[in-house]
Formats: C-alpha cells, structure tokens, sequence
C-alpha cells in the first residue's frame, strides 16, 4: 500500500518551461515554490463561535529557479525576458533507464504564469539563470497551479 512506501526522493529533476514554440528543457540546481491563501471568514450570528466557515478569496504562487546554462545554449534563453507568459513543470523522483518510475514522481504544473524576474549572471565565464515566476488564474478560470504525485 501507499502508506508502507519509502518517501519520495527528488534524485533526477527536470523544469520544462514555454510552450510548444519555444520549449526548453534543462536541469535546475534550486527551484523553490510558494503557494499561499488568503482566507476570509463566513461570519454567523447563529453559530457559537461566531463563524460558519472560511473561504479562500486569493492565491499566490511565486516560483523561483537558478540553473547553470549550458555553453551555446544562451540564445536558447533568449525568448523568456520579464513580462513573458510561459507554461511552466517541474518533475522530480527517481528515473531508472531514462524513464520515469511510476509512483516516485511528483510534478508541479503552472499553465499560466509570467516571467516576473530573469537576470544571467555570469559567474567566473559560467551563465548561471536566475528565473522568478508568478502563476495566475487565466480568462477560462483554469488554475494556476496544480501538484501531481505519479
């Protein structure tokens, strides 16, 4: 059962960012992601407490990466300046023979987010990327941000 398994451990990662024009796939070596609400009470005068229940009236999803760009791969990177709206995954688990095992992947998915910081740094002749990305809910009101355990 799921409940005996091992934990999950994040030993292959792969981010996927842009759509189907301008996809790049790379190794990163720090994503860190937030997600936050901003709840608000229902206010009751018929309950004890005071309050029937919350609800969540804003989300916040900031995700940050730093990745080492590979040589000649700068102009790759060209495309996703401040401003841009990208598709963003982060994979991570365990990968044997370059597949993904089933049941040791986790996967966060942004259909819509901006390119709200992106600065190359360049660090004794290495490009290191510094990316922040920020999801937001699209005209269609799909989500921006969904979390997958595979």
């Amino acid at each position: 059962t799921y409940d005996n398994a091992d934990p999950n451990a994040a030993k292959d990662n792969e981010v996927m960012l842009g759509g189907t024009a301008d996809y790049v796939c790379f190794k990163a070596s720090s994503v860190t992601f937030a997600i936050s609400n901003t709840k608000s009470d229902v206010l009751d005068v018929c309950q004890v407490s005071g309050k029937s229940g919350s609800i969540i009236s804003a989300r916040a999803v900031t995700i940050s990466v730093q990745a080492l760009i590979e040589k000649y791969d700068v102009q790759d990177w060209y495309n996703f300046r401040s401003g841009t709206n990208v598709k963003f995954q982060y994979a991570a688990g365990v990968k044997v023979g370059g597949s993904w095992v089933a049941g040791k992947v986790s996967v966060l998915y942004c259909p819509t987010a901006v390119v709200s910081s992106f600065e190359i740094i360049d660090n004794d002749g290495l490009a290191n990327l510094s990316l922040e990305l920020t999801g937001y809910v699209n005209s269609t009101g799909e989500g921006e941000c969904f979390v997958n355990f595979v």
